[in-house]
């Protein structure tokens, strides 16, 4: 009986050794694959951002190629073009105190640029002098340097261009893409960032022609893609940092606000979020206007030079309906300024009013840049005072939309670098304005397997025959390029292949603003 009991004991034993040495295997074996599996997940994380890396530079790449092309107003005194306001600014925030920056004094005349953009674009303009003055202060000399254009400190601005774009657009598009793309393939997303970086209407206007956009709409990008990762308090001071960058964002408030009211009125206590948001919209606009809120003189007098009403109706030819219409009805001639701003008002809120109000009772992610680019495409037709160049705003949001309306998208980036044509042949930038289309056709060649067509009307009456018609547009647009640049100017309407380009890029405009408002009232449900 004893050695009957001594085996048992001494088979349990090896049973549980045994036991003991195959779950230890079982276990290394599980490590050694979970390991094996996080060390394939960090490569491919390591090979997309390596991907993205390449799609960057290249993109740099392609900024510092436009920017050798001539700049605004180059070698046209007195007062050049936007080149000079953009160094001037710099020249009068480096040598004169913040409280003269935006009046009239015998150092900074009105008449030769004055300061008219919101005061972040005036601290941006101070770094920037700043930062030249340490390597060419004769860049920025006060007075004396009016009218300055050495290579080398066209050179710096042209890289602080880049520069801001690298610190802001860059981002902000990376951001949005990521967050709105999560769930997609990830060369789908880095064809989505090409696309977006790559717009040949923003690359023409920031570093051909010269200005800082990709700031403000870097900016409100950025706060796009903080509310749709539920950081409604972050994309708050973000849009609030790109209104004081540059007034133009207003086209994008009433999105914003209607978007993040209706997240608030979904939320158990909406009057304390609703409360929330407006401290913080407060507070940022608080540090940013402080030093002009000592008097009352000095913010309005501001608010005076950001919102120059006596402009007029629109500047030069631009695709919107007060200028196209202008051809039969002559609205500066028949009513005056302040009528002419009831009816732009009445007209902007008409056409905005349907996306704010699905985004007020069915705010939704996608919904959100639905109505940024509805809402920006409806101040840029509608509103008053508007200039050639607004056609970034909406620009921006439906570049983002390329893998939702990759036909739209692409069709609006065609148009909006046509109907600025006028502008950038003026600059001599006709060969940058080829360049950048020839490589953005491209671009969405080589990443557009399946283009997607919006759910809205016209893609719907379009159907199969879209291609044809979008050849078609295309035939309509070089027929006029060759009219403007061969055809003889008649004596009588010197002006008219200006206003035939206006006209036509008008047309294209109101049909991607049905295809948009309509595509985003057909969104499934809020998903906020």
């Amino acid at each position: 009986t004893c050695r009957w009991w001594c085996g048992c004991a001494a088979k349990r034993r090896r049973d549980m050794t045994h036991a003991k040495e195959h779950g230890t295997k079982k276990k290394t074996d599980l490590e050694e694959k979970e390991s094996e599996s996080a060390m394939k997940a960090s490569k491919k994380r390591r090979e997309r951002w390596k991907w993205t890396a390449w799609v960057l530079a290249a993109v740099v790449l392609v900024r510092l190629v436009v920017g050798l092309h001539p700049h605004s107003g180059q070698g046209t005194p007195p007062k050049f073009g936007d080149y000079e306001a953009q160094r001037h600014w710099m020249e009068i925030t480096v040598h004169t105190p913040t409280k003269d920056w935006y009046r009239d004094t015998e150092n900074n005349p009105m008449e030769h640029w004055g300061l008219d953009y919101p005061p972040l674009s005036a601290y941006q303009s101070w770094l920037c002098g700043k930062a030249i003055q340490l390597v060419e202060p004769e860049a920025v000399e006060l007075v004396a340097s009016r009218g300055y254009e050495s290579q080398s400190s066209k050179a710096y601005l042209r890289w602080s261009v880049v520069l801001s774009d690298a610190l802001f657009l860059f981002p902000g598009a990376l951001a949005c893409v990521g967050t709105l793309y999560k769930r997609r393939r990830p060369e789908q997303r880095l064809w989505a960032l090409a696309s977006v970086l790559l717009q040949p209407a923003l690359l023409l206007i920031d570093h051909g022609h010269f200005q800082y956009n990709g700031i403000s709409l870097g900016l409100a990008a950025g706060a796009a893609a903080a509310i749709l990762n539920n950081r409604t308090f972050l994309g708050a001071v973000l849009f609030s940092l790109s209104l004081n960058h540059k007034q133009m964002s207003l086209y994008y408030a009433p999105a914003f606000f209607f978007h993040l009211v209706g997240r608030c009125l979904r939320k158990k206590n909406p009057l304390l979020h609703i409360s929330g948001l407006a401290l913080v919209v407060f507070y940022t606009f608080l540090g940013c206007w402080l030093p002009w809120i000592t008097t009352d003189y000095s913010f309005l007098h501001v608010l005076k030079r950001i919102f120059p009403f006596e402009r007029g109706l629109y500047e030069d030819y631009v695709a919107n309906f007060w200028c196209t219409t202008s051809l039969l009805v002559k609205w500066k001639r028949l009513f005056a300024g302040e009528k002419l701003r009831s009816f732009c008002l009445l007209a902007t809120f008409v056409a905005m009013l349907p996306s704010c109000l699905h985004q007020l009772w069915k705010p939704s992610k996608k919904g959100l840049l639905y109505a940024m680019a509805n809402t920006s495409l409806s101040f840029f037709m509608f509103s008053f005072q508007v200039h050639e160049k607004s056609i970034l705003l909406p620009l921006l949001p439906v570049a983002l939309l390329v893998l939702e309306q990759t036909v739209c998208s692409e069709w609006l980036a065609y148009v909006s670098a046509f109907s600025m044509y006028p502008l950038l042949e003026r600059d001599k930038l006709g060969v940058a304005y080829m360049a950048t289309l020839v490589l953005y056709w491209c671009v969405m060649r080589v990443g557009k397997t399946n283009a997607k067509r919006g759910p809205g009307p016209i893609s719907t009456v379009l159907g199969s025959h879209n291609r044809t018609f979008f050849t078609l547009s295309v035939c309509v647009a070089l027929g006029l390029h060759a009219a403007y640049a061969l055809a003889p100017t008649l004596p009588r309407y010197p002006f008219l292949y200006q206003a035939l380009i206006t006209a036509y890029s008008f047309v294209h405009l109101v049909a991607i603003l049905v295809e948009l408002t309509a595509s985003q009232m057909l969104l499934e449900d809020s998903n906020v």
